[in-house]
């Protein structure tokens, strides 16, 4: 390269340094980027992995069971639902379930008695007092 002035190369210099600059930059930034994908996909894997646990963990339950054994088997749910139902107090526990599920992991006890009434445990398990009395 030909510098006409001492200006102008310093210039030159400048540029190539500044361009440097910017590659290390963009570098950091990809393994950056990276790095949060592999956490990602890390705490998903998680996810997974304790929802699958929790619909075999609740395969345990059973109709009748009070509220501290839904407890003590299942752990607390991540959101309670109160409804009434022919007069009747309802409380629905809801708990993770894997991502592609279409249905929630869930049990409902009646309030009143302590007692569990139906359970559901992803989509091919379901259970409810109504089945199991006949």
């Amino acid at each position: 390269m030909i510098y006409i002035d001492r200006g102008g190369q310093e210039a030159a210099i400048q540029y190539g340094v500044h361009s440097k600059v910017r590659n290390i930059e963009a570098k950091l930034i990809l393994v950056v980027i990276l790095l949060m994908g592999i956490f990602l996909i890390s705490c998903e894997s998680e996810q997974e992995k304790r929802a699958g646990y929790l619909i075999e963990q609740c395969k345990k339950l059973k109709i009748g069971m009070t509220y501290a054994m839904v407890i003590e088997i299942m752990g607390r749910p991540i959101q309670t639902i109160e409804y009434r139902d022919e007069g009747r107090i309802k409380e629905v526990f809801v708990y993770p379930s894997p991502a592609a599920a279409s249905t929630f992991t869930q049990c409902v006890l009646d309030k009143e008695a302590d007692r569990v009434e139906e359970i559901i445990c992803g989509e091919n398990y379901w259970l409810t007092k109504a089945l199991v009395s006949s």
